[in-house]
């Protein structure tokens, strides 16, 4: 199991679906309040479908897609459906930001290697230079939103909950944690490194996510409904990005606020703001 992996555990709610069963209610209601005259829905960001009551939705949906960079949850997520209810529903393994569930590892293991060829005589310009070309390469695989709208594909109803704050953080919070040990290891404070750092995933997610926002929207035949972690005072990268683009769009038809109870035992709850918008 790669670093990347092993961190990627640290980040799996067990008891996601009992612990998250009030705001999965909420966001079920929610969706099935704009479902009529509608013949397909899209979750995107779909995982292990713990914040939505799947059998309810296929219900309601002749045609349910799941769309996922984890081909694997989503698996998991259709498991629990019946034969005749898996009939209605595709999953489709797509990344939003062009970057695939390999990359982030093979990203994480590349900066391993560059840090030990150094050693302990890695120096701080040289620690930053790698860090800021790692980052730099990201931008190479953004999707443009008219190919990413294709990708996706039309639907009547698209769901994208929960998802904008995930682009890159595991990415950063790896990042973050090295750039700790390194720090440890050389005895040199990096909290300006840092602050580079964040400043460029801030830049990254400005360039990104707009253009996300603006493909789903496209891809909606009649309505996207947007869940984002919202806090006025700590706003959350991507999630602010996020709110920003579909207001600015004008397209905004309403604005609901939710509670979401995300991990009790670590004592960890999301306001959330749910925007629902009107298709192209």
């Amino acid at each position: 199991m790669t670093p990347y992996e092993q961190l990627k555990q640290k980040f799996i709610l067990p008891n996601a679906y009992d612990d998250w069963t009030e705001y999965r209610e909420f966001l079920t209601d929610l969706i099935l309040q704009y479902s009529p005259g509608s013949e397909s829905i899209a979750i995107i960001g779909a995982g292990r479908c713990d914040d939505i009551d799947l059998r309810r939705i296929c219900a309601a949906f002749p045609s349910v897609t799941l769309i996922d960079i984890d081909a694997g949850s989503m698996m998991e997520a259709a498991a629990g459906l019946s034969v005749d209810e898996r009939k209605n529903v595709c999953l489709k393994e797509l990344s939003l930001t062009g970057i695939s569930e390999q990359d982030p590892a093979d990203i994480c293991d590349n900066l391993l290697f560059s840090v030990r060829e150094f050693g302990r005589n890695i120096t701080a310009e040289a620690y930053t230079n790698i860090l800021l070309q790692t980052i730099d390469e990201i931008e190479q695989h953004r999707i443009m939103p008219d190919e990413l709208s294709v990708q996706i594909g039309h639907h009547d109803l698209i769901l994208c909950s929960g998802v904008c704050s995930q682009l890159f953080s595991l990415l950063s919070y790896f990042i973050r944690s090295l750039t700790a040990s390194v720090s440890e290891a050389i005895g040199i404070n990096m909290t300006d490194i840092q602050y580079l750092v964040d400043e460029r995933f801030r830049k990254i997610n400005d360039l990104f996510v707009p253009d996300i926002v603006s493909a789903i929207r496209t891809a909606a035949n009649r309505y996207a409904i947007f869940g984002n972690e919202y806090s006025e005072n700590s706003p959350v990268e991507g999630v602010q990005q996020c709110i920003a683009a579909l207001r600015e769009s004008g397209n905004v038809q309403k604005e609901i606020p939710a509670r979401w109870n995300f991990n009790p035992p670590g004592k960890i709850a999301y306001d959330m703001i749910v925007q629902v918008c009107g298709g192209s």
